[in-house]
């Protein structure tokens, strides 16, 4: 007995005294992996950006021997429902890094704080002034930032300058809503065109909801306050509302068919004055109407208020990485250059083209005219609207009901003559009921 006792007194010894090695040697290599870069990252992404990324891809792994980026296109919207179950599942079969929409980080966080890889301890607040300010409070909670902007959209308003010129419009006309609306009366009377599109019946897709969200947010407002509180209802979402449906009433608006490429439909029919849009819009008239050259012209969102905001942020996507990443050095140092720099910067917008958001790049090399748009540089509208302290927007992880509340309101208004306050404070109390919070 004595003996079998010390056999296993032995066994356990030895066994502790493995395990103690093998702890020291997983820590050893823990601390290596968290220091060095290399090996193999994945990036969950689709499409375009997914094309954008494989060409910085190319230029991080001259510079870092042994490294390997994968770039995966899960598709959207299919890539959210992926994310949101490995985030479920503490992290499990997540990649390295994630291409996360505005829409969609700030419920990420909410939800599960412990998912993604604080950015800070890497060097990210280094950056942070790089880049607009109302994105990246969008993606940082207590001073911990959790996502590196990639693809940023400003507000954009694009004019068909013969229309206008027809019409006797100036820019100065339409610098405030109230402005934008009596030109539009006065674009209809004459021209008989139309100034903007809305999917007024909000068939086919959700993109019926941009006017509203920009005119709520050129005052500084939008579905949910800092705190999750709703705020759709109140004074400035009621004022957008009153303008969409004034300028309805007035018989400015065409009725857009809602398909998946609301602009450009409204450029094919010939009779509409104005697009209302972001900051990507340049690049689709450039490339799909390469014909109208010299047809358009960009100039900034009209204020709610005379002197008011002119500028916002509506769009944005983020890099972030998975705290249960292996590599989250790499994923980061991948980040670093690949939005952090203007060699990644250049790789990427020459082979899509979409519009990023690191200001040095954008000054430098985006800060020049453009022969398609009467040699105007029409991206100086928007670097101005990156420059501004443009508000935050937060989207939360109820922003879709959020939505789908306001839309539905939307189209009471527009369809049946509803009332702006009564159809938002409806939709505010269904939001409520739909998620707990609070009504501001």
């Amino acid at each position: 007995m004595r003996k079998t006792i010390g056999k296993a007194m032995a066994a356990t010894t030895s066994l502790a005294l493995a395990l103690s090695m093998a702890a020291c040697g997983s820590s050893s290599e823990n601390a290596e992996e968290a220091t060095k870069v290399g090996g193999t990252i994945t990036i969950w992404t689709w499409e375009q950006p997914g094309k954008a990324f494989e060409a910085a891809a190319k230029g991080f792994e001259e510079a870092n021997p042994g490294t390997t980026v994968k770039v995966e296109n899960v598709g959207n919207p299919a890539i959210w429902d992926k994310i949101t179950t490995g985030l479920a599942a503490g992290g499990q079969g997540l990649p390295d890094i994630m291409n996360v929409g505005i829409d969609y980080i700030g419920g990420y966080m909410d939800k599960f704080p412990d998912a993604f890889a604080d950015l800070s301890d890497y060097g990210a607040d280094d950056l942070k002034d790089d880049f607009p300010s109302g994105v990246m409070k969008s993606a940082t909670r207590d001073g911990k930032i959790y996502g590196l902007p990639f693809e940023v959209n400003t507000g954009a308003l694009v004019y068909d300058v013969k229309m206008f010129e027809e019409a006797g419009i100036t820019e100065d006309d339409i610098s405030t809503w109230d402005g934008f609306i009596e030109s539009g009366k006065k674009l209809k009377e004459k021209t008989g065109n139309y100034m903007f599109g809305i999917n007024k019946a909000c068939t086919g897709n959700a993109n019926c909801g941009d006017t509203w969200q920009i005119i709520t947010a050129l005052q500084n407002s939008f579905y949910f306050d800092t705190d999750g509180n709703i705020t759709m209802n109140g004074e400035a979402g009621v004022k957008a509302m009153e303008l969409i449906k004034e300028a309805n009433d007035a018989g400015i608006i065409i009725e857009l068919p809602g398909t998946s490429d609301d602009s450009s439909w409204q450029v094919q029919q010939g009779n509409v004055a104005t697009l209302v849009d972001r900051s990507y819009l340049p690049g689709v008239l450039k490339t799909k109407f390469p014909d109208a050259k010299n047809r358009w012209k960009v100039t900034a969102l009209p204020a709610v208020e005379e002197g008011g905001l002119r500028s916002v942020v509506p769009g944005a996507t983020y890099l972030s990485v998975a705290n249960a990443s292996k590599n989250k050095k790499t994923a980061w140092e991948f980040i670093k250059y690949a939005l952090g720099t203007t060699e990644g910067q250049k790789a990427m917008y020459e082979s899509q083209g979409l519009f990023p958001g690191y200001l040095p790049f954008i000054k430098e090399d985006l800060n020049t005219p453009d022969e398609f748009f009467n040699n105007e540089n029409v991206n100086e509208v928007f670097i101005k609207q990156l420059e501004d302290e443009t508000p935050e927007l937060n989207f939360t992880g109820d922003y879709a009901k959020a939505l789908k509340a306001m839309i539905d309101a939307q189209v009471q208004v527009l369809t049946k003559g509803a009332d702006p306050q009564k159809a938002l404070d409806e939709a505010a109390e269904r939001l409520a009921n739909e998620t707990g919070r609070k009504i501001a």
